[in-house]
């Protein structure tokens, strides 16, 4: 994706994230495609309203195809004990229908990649923000007992306990 296309295509998705209220942020990358703005967010990530800082990068992969990365913090800090979260991860993730967390340094984050075609702009635009609500739904989902496992207030076992059946 050339740069200026991903510059409109930012522009039009930050267009709709601050007509929703939400505040936004541009980081500038390089000149070069490989490396474009990030688009910065701060999005509800649970029903209190708390939140996160998410975060957009897009990567090409050939002429026609780029890739979106949707990188959202949802704990900057994990606490120094993360073991409880650490057994919890494999099956949250399994719950977890698109995207998936993990762990940077003493960072909880969701990421995601999808792809980007050559589509018009608005097109693209609309289906990022389509993602980043079901992104911002899915980790209100698991946030409050996230919160809880990392506090200590629930075990791996419980939280495990707590999640959602396949079958629900």
């Amino acid at each position: 994706m050339e740069v200026k296309t991903q510059k409109a295509l930012f522009d039009a998705v930050e267009k709709q994230l601050t007509d929703r209220k939400l505040q936004t942020a541009r980081q500038p990358g390089s000149p070069s495609a490989q490396i474009g703005d990030t688009l910065q967010a701060i999005i509800p990530v649970s029903d209190r309203g708390q939140p996160a800082l998410m975060e957009l990068m897009i990567g090409p992969i050939d002429g026609n195809v780029s890739i979106l990365q949707l990188y959202t913090t949802v704990l900057t800090d994990a606490g120094t004990d993360r073991r409880e979260l650490e057994k919890a991860l494999d099956s949250l993730n399994f719950n977890c229908p698109i995207g998936a967390f993990g762990f940077y340094e003493n960072q909880f984050y969701h990421r995601m990649t999808v792809p980007i075609f050559e589509d018009p702009v608005i097109v693209q635009a609309n289906r990022i923000i389509f993602t980043i609500g079901a992104i911002s739904s899915i980790i209100s989902v698991f946030y409050d007992r996230i919160i809880e496992l990392v506090s200590g207030k629930l075990t791996a076992e419980q939280f495990l306990q707590s999640l959602p059946s396949a079958s629900a």
